[in-house]
């Protein structure tokens, strides 16, 4: 079997010859790009296909393909410049203009929030006036070369937008801010969750007719922070959109990169056909034996347990053949379960390690 079709086999419930090992490796080649110390072999699009072929990964985390969406804003300007130390980012709405900075953090090859733009429950007005300017169009050509180019050493990512609540937290608001507004600024929050969502609905309008099987909610969810506010404000959101990927036979798969107790359960009755990037112990809060347990659910994929942070210090070549080793004993072949580095390979991974767990999964 090819890596592409050990990875299909996974997601619909068949048993592939061996495991296949999905790892995002952007992280780590952005940081040896940063330091202009990567290999000439790896440089370039090729290139990056090149380094999953020699680390024996399937190509999944495509994130320069851009999937099957395009997008432009009307009515919105927008721009970002440096100001010392820090980037500052200004959009300007018909309903208002938000303002928000983030700095680079060179040790980390990171870029970190350090002021969001919502302040007060009136900035939502700019938030929707934002969500009501996007404007989405198919790039399902763009799509189908991607996925030429590919060929069989993987398939490339169809990323979707974050969903309205995700969105808040990540982009515009923040924990702390997000969660006062869904209680101080109720009307308004709601108000503004049901903008966002109306807003989405021509993005999986084209995502729904694409030649795209599969489909990523890149909602970066942690239980210690959406999981108070997910039964009410993210869950129906996952079940309508859901619904209409298995209504027009396509799948759906999760970002779930955080805490995973009270939250995995609740995503698998969603419906969603893989829960994604599962950070297990010995760096997660939830064991690999528990995993199936605490989902509820034998249909739904589990994917990820090999968390990023095994791959540099204070971990290293004996844990992770602890961790592979656990895997193929718990869920052998055919457990519904998709080994994968969760959540990224980090800047100062020891890469030979990813090479180690491909090996050591392909030999069960």
């Amino acid at each position: 079997m090819t890596p592409r079709e050990r990875f299909v086999a996974l997601l619909d419930g068949q048993v592939p010859d061996r495991l296949p090992l999905l790892a995002d490796l952007s992280y780590w080649y952005s940081a040896r790009q940063d330091e202009r110390s990567l290999d000439a072999r790896y440089q370039g699009d090729e290139g990056y296909l090149r380094l999953h072929e020699d680390l024996g990964c399937v190509f999944y985390y495509d994130y320069a393909g851009g999937g099957v969406l395009g997008e432009s804003l009307e009515d919105v300007d927008q721009e970002s410049f440096a100001q010392g130390p820090e980037t500052v980012h200004r959009v300007r709405t018909r309903a208002g203009e938000l303002t928000g900075r983030t700095r680079y953090l060179p040790d980390s090859h990171c870029r970190a929030c350090t002021e969001y733009m919502v302040k007060r429950p009136e900035d939502l007005r700019a938030v929707r006036a934002f969500y009501e300017s996007r404007r989405f169009s198919p790039r399902y050509d763009e799509y189908l070369k991607r996925r030429e180019s590919i060929g069989q050493r993987g398939l490339p990512s169809a990323l979707l937008p974050r969903s309205p609540l995700p969105a808040l937290l990540v982009e515009w608001a923040g924990v702390e801010m997000t969660t006062y507004l869904s209680v101080d600024a109720r009307p308004e929050f709601e108000m503004t969750l049901q903008c966002m969502d109306a807003a989405l609905d021509p993005a999986y309008e084209i995502a729904c007719r694409s030649p795209a099987p599969l489909f990523h909610f890149t909602d970066n969810l942690s239980s210690e922070i959406v999981g108070g506010l997910y039964a009410r404000y993210l869950a129906p959101f996952h079940r309508k959109r859901i619904r209409q990927f298995h209504d027009c036979r396509k799948k759906a798969a999760v970002h779930l990169d955080g805490t995973i107790r009270g939250l995995l359960g609740p995503l698998a009755a969603t419906g969603v056909d893989a829960v994604e990037s599962l950070t297990t112990a010995p760096v997660g809060d939830l064991a690999l034996e528990n995993l199936r347990a605490e989902a509820g659910d034998d249909r739904v994929v589990l994917w990820g347990g090999l968390p990023g942070a095994l791959f540099s210090v204070p971990y290293g070549k004996v844990h992770v053949q602890r961790q592979v080793e656990a895997i193929r004993r718990i869920f052998g072949r055919g457990g519904r379960f998709i080994p994968g580095t969760a959540d990224q390979v980090p800047p100062d991974a020891d890469i030979e390690l990813v090479r180690l767990a491909s090996e050591k999964l392909a030999a069960g």
